[in-house]
């Protein structure tokens, strides 16, 4: 199986949750930085998820973008409520 989460070279590949963590608390906004670190360390479970899942021949596709929605939908709502 291949990886399906691309490598991008220009940036430095950190070796932990820690280190990443580090990184964003640095940023000048340090809250929108963990939260987009977060979106990405989910978006990126997805993808190994779906990955093993199409190696085992299971499919939960749906199952998983309705969870998605679900959860998307309740983050705007609480945004707007921001």
């Amino acid at each position: 199986m291949q990886n399906p989460i691309p490598h991008v070279a220009l940036f430095a590949t950190y070796t932990s949750t820690r280190q990443l963590e580090e990184l964003a608390r640095a940023y000048d906004n340090p809250g929108q930085a963990l939260q987009m670190l977060y979106f990405t360390m989910n978006y990126c479970r997805h993808l190994v998820e779906m990955a093993i899942a199409e190696a085992e021949g299971e499919a939960h596709q749906e199952a998983w973008e309705a969870h998605n929605e679900a959860l998307a939908a309740q983050q705007l709502t609480a945004r707007k409520e921001d």
